[in-house]
């Protein structure tokens, strides 16, 4: 059978248990919290491009960029030391962005502070 992909990329290798480099970036985008994990609040979007991760809102704050096989953990951001490949990947995540159809987020989707609870007097 012809098992080209029309809209993705074949993986058969890598179901097959041997190593396959992803030829097109993958995208993705966060809308919402995670119940119970108020102080989970990744940014929005993210891209992940050969050894590159940027993570960013679609305000362009909160722009993270780590080399994932040197940072598994994503504790180093390297936005200040590679700052023209977080430039292409945020021009690249933006276009991506741009091409998804309006939707619901939370208010506090993409933020970094946490919600203290309110003071008593």
């Amino acid at each position: 059978p012809d098992m080209t992909c029309v809209d993705g990329e074949d993986v058969r290798d890598v179901l097959a248990g041997r190593s396959s480099a992803r030829e097109r970036p993958l995208f993705w985008e966060w809308r919402f919290g995670i119940p119970g994990h108020v102080w989970h609040r990744s940014p929005q979007l993210a891209v992940r491009s050969g050894n590159w991760k940027l993570l960013m809102n679609a305000d362009g704050s909160r722009k993270e960029l780590y080399d994932i096989p040197a940072d598994r953990m994503e504790i180093r951001d390297l936005c200040r030391v590679h700052p023209d490949i977080a430039r292409s990947l945020s021009e690249t995540l933006l276009a991506w962005k741009a091409t998804l159809p309006p939707g619901q987020s939370m208010p506090e989707s993409g933020r970094n502070d946490y919600p203290w609870p309110a003071q008593r007097t």
